[in-house]
C-alpha cells in the first residue's frame, strides 16, 4: 500500500515540462521579432532620409532661424528645424523623432525669426496680443512671397541645403 494516494506519472510531468520551456522558446523569440520590427520602422517613418542645411543672411550665418519644408504634394508630410549659431539645422518630420529627416519629394521653403513681447511677472495680459516683429526680413516667412525656390529632397542623396536670405 501507497502512502502517497495519487499516483505521478513522470514521464508525462517530463513532456509537458518539455513542451512548456519549447512554447515559452518561441513566445520570446516572436516578441523579440516584433520589438526588432517596430523598432526599424520607428526610426526611419515613411522612408524618411536625412536633410540638413545651412542658413545666411547676407552670406553670415544666421541662428535662431525655424526652417520649414513645406511638402507640395498629398504624400509629404511638414518638417522643421532651427538653426544653430552656426546657422546649420536638421529637419525633423513633424510628430516624430527629433532628426528624422524628410519624406522625398518636393518642398517649398518657409524661414522665419521672431520676436514675441515678454510680458512681466505681475502684467496682465493684453486684450490685443502685441505684434510679432520679424527678426530676418519678413518675405522668406511665407511659401507665396519667399524667393527660395522649392527644393527636391532625394533618396539616396546627400540633400543638404543652403538658403542665403538677402537684407533689403
Amino acid at each position: 500500500m501507497s502512502l502517497c494516494p495519487v499516483h505521478i506519472n513522470h514521464h508525462n510531468l517530463t513532456l509537458n515540462y518539455n513542451r512548456m520551456k519549447k512554447f515559452t522558446a518561441s513566445i520570446v523569440l516572436f516578441s523579440v521579432a516584433v520589438l526588432v520590427i517596430f523598432q526599424g520602422c520607428a526610426k526611419n517613418p515613411l522612408g524618411a532620409v536625412k536633410v540638413t542645411g545651412t542658413v545666411t543672411l547676407d552670406g553670415k550665418p544666421e541662428e535662431g532661424v525655424r526652417v520649414a519644408f513645406c511638402p507640395q504634394s498629398e504624400t509629404g508630410r511638414e518638417c522643421f528645424g532651427l538653426t544653430d549659431d552656426q546657422g546649420k539645422f536638421d529637419l525633423t518630420i513633424s510628430g516624430t523623432e527629433v532628426g528624422s529627416g524628410a519624406i522625398p519629394g518636393e518642398y517649398s521653403i518657409e524661414l522665419t525669426k521672431i520676436f514675441k513681447e515678454k510680458l512681466g511677472p505681475d502684467a496682465l495680459p493684453p486684450s490685443v496680443p502685441p505684434p510679432l516683429v520679424h527678426l530676418i526680413p519678413e518675405k522668406y516667412s511665407s511659401r507665396v512671397t519667399t524667393d527660395i525656390a522649392p527644393v527636391k529632397v532625394e533618396k539616396g542623396k546627400k540633400n543638404n541645403f543652403t538658403f542665403d536670405m538677402k537684407s533689403p
